[in-house]
């Protein structure tokens, strides 16, 4: 919960549960560092609840012992969840067949692109790339690099944001798009070798091996970080970007951000593997009732308000910038966004 929205957000959330329950103190902490939690945890100083920013944490913590069994919980307070919420929701807030996480939002991924910037080079600004080897041409149209070499602009760089700033594995979708896979589940073996795989990193190297990995590292350090007002694509640097709805509207606390500049699409696919045009990273933020939980009886009520009242669900959804968790929810203005609403329909 990093970001000023998401703070705003769960304080609005906070306030109306507080009203509805005047017993029940609720109190926000920030924790950037998620393995601060774990030491919570193992160390009997469990917060009441936790909110992750990626599902990925209900396995690796619900394995540890960390986390508490909400399935009994859902059966009998809300039976009718999983016909409530999107088809992989139940399955990324599980663990060996039981349910250790509800969720708060939904997100995926495409390809944002600057208007603008397709527009100076001669791109149709309404429509993005259809194939990969397209989107290479196109981006290769939008570099700039002065006389000395140094890199003034970039049409796509294919790991940013990536994980270096809490987000998608790009990789990982690029090798899906071509017709790789990272696990057999008919063997349970990983499968990185993969040979659409190996060829995924090359085509993603390739995008650094043409100005070199350094001068592309330099260019994106001096930049300032992810989603602030001197990040690299919300300041024209880099013409295309692989990442989530919210990068179309998520403001900073001094940079109110929905540009008409910016447009979305579904990811290209290899001119080979057509059918994989949009392929996609659907994900969903839990929360969580921790081991240890020093309320969970009213930590539990504070979960259910928050993931499946559906007033609180797309109020949280229009602040957040991310596809409200419910598949029946009142409306949010984002929902009439043309851009956002590519998203919802994922």
């Amino acid at each position: 919960m990093a970001a000023p929205p998401n703070s705003t957000a769960l304080e609005q959330i906070t306030a109306d549960f507080t009203k509805l329950y005047p017993n029940i103190i609720v109190t926000l902490t920030n924790t950037p560092d998620q393995s601060q939690i774990a030491t919570a945890i193992g160390s009997g100083s469990s917060p009441d609840v936790v909110h992750f920013v990626l599902s990925d944490a209900v396995p690796e913590y619900a394995h540890r012992g960390a986390l508490q069994d909400l399935t009994d919980l859902l059966a009998k307070d809300v039976p009718d969840w999983k016909d409530r919420v999107y088809w992989y929701t139940p399955e990324a807030n599980s663990y060996n067949g039981k349910v250790f996480a509800v969720s708060t939002a939904n997100f995926n991924i495409g390809l944002l692109w600057n208007r603008d910037i397709f527009t100076e080079v001669g791109l149709d600004p309404e429509k993005g790339p259809q194939t990969m080897e397209e989107l290479v041409e196109w981006a290769a149209k939008m570099d700039v690099v002065d006389k000395d070499g140094n890199i003034q602009r970039l049409g796509f760089v294919p790991d940013y944001p990536g994980l270096a700033n809490g987000q998608v594995c790009n990789l990982i979708l690029y090798a899906w798009a071509m017709g790789g896979d990272w696990y057999d589940s008919a063997t349970n073996k990983i499968t990185a070798n993969h040979p659409k795989n190996i060829e995924a990193l090359k085509w993603e190297l390739a995008f650094y091996e043409k100005y070199g990995g350094q001068k592309v590292k330099n260019f994106l350090a001096s930049a300032g970080g992810y989603l602030t007002d001197q990040d690299v694509f919300r300041t024209g640097k880099v013409g295309m970007v692989y990442d989530g709805e919210w990068n179309i509207v998520f403001p900073t606390a001094d940079f109110p951000f929905n540009v008409k500049n910016i447009n979305a699409g579904g990811f290209p696919a290899p001119k080979d593997n057509p059918d994989m045009f949009g392929v996609s990273y659907a994900d969903s933020n839990p929360i969580c009732l921790p081991a240890g939980s020093p309320h969970p009886t009213e930590a539990w009520e504070f979960m259910k308000f928050m993931c499946f009242n559906p007033q609180q669900c797309s109020n949280f959804a229009q602040v957040v910038a991310n596809p409200c968790q419910l598949l029946k929810s009142p409306p949010y203005a984002l929902q009439n966004d043309q851009r956002f609403e590519w998203f919802i329909k994922q």
